[in-house]
């Protein structure tokens, strides 16, 4: 008696979970929200630059106060050799570390990212890197991440900027940007800041077209 009972059970257990995933919708991705969307084609529509190949004296806006935070000089040449060495726009990092730690390079966040470019310490430790205050090895560490997030997304910048903040896995899961409100608001901060400053920059920054 008490078997039938079981194997009655089993059945309609089985049957149950047919039928709900029979009646759930199909999962859609989520979509960039319109500000995102925005930002990002402005950014795309600016001349492309695959690597800067000579640059003026001066890369930042004298109004940028927030700069002031760190020697300028050394930030300025840090920038210039990292965003070279892995061929990222100059302004893109600038804007990383503008809305991780507004160029504080001993900042540290309540879940201990830590430096210029807020790594955590499993990130850190990824990259060999062994003093996280040390601005060029922060910024290169940070910008090693970037390139990689950058490849991992088939240069979809908004996505890899999302893995930045929020972890691969969360932009996996949900084949997108995710819905919660502190990392579309991150995504949003860093490609506001990344067309600033390469607005900013103009005829500064000599482009290497493709």
């Amino acid at each position: 008696m008490k078997v039938k009972k079981f194997i009655d059970l089993a059945v309609r257990s089985s049957l149950a979970l047919i039928l709900i995933f029979k009646l759930a919708p199909s999962y859609k991705p989520r979509k960039i929200d319109s500000e995102i969307q925005r930002i990002v084609k402005e950014i795309k529509e600016s001349p492309k630059n695959n690597k800067a190949v000579c640059i003026q004296p001066e890369l930042f806006s004298k109004e940028d106060n927030s700069i002031s935070k760190i020697k300028e000089d050394s930030l300025h040449s840090i920038i210039l050799r990292v965003a070279d060495r892995y061929n990222l726009d100059p302004a893109l990092i600038k804007a990383v570390i503008k809305v991780e730690s507004s160029f504080k390079p001993h900042a540290v966040s309540y879940r201990g990212a830590k430096g210029l470019m807020q790594l955590m310490p499993v990130t850190l430790r990824a990259m060999g890197v062994d003093d996280p205050f040390d601005p060029e090895l922060n910024i290169d560490a940070g910008a090693r991440y970037l390139k990689k997030l950058l490849i991992l997304f088939d240069n979809n910048l908004e996505l890899a900027l999302a893995a930045y903040n929020a972890g691969i896995k969360k932009v996996r899961m949900y084949r997108g940007v995710p819905p919660f409100r502190s990392t579309r608001r991150y995504v949003r901060r860093v490609l506001y800041y990344y067309r600033k400053y390469r607005e900013e920059m103009g005829d500064n920054v000599c482009l290497l077209q493709d």
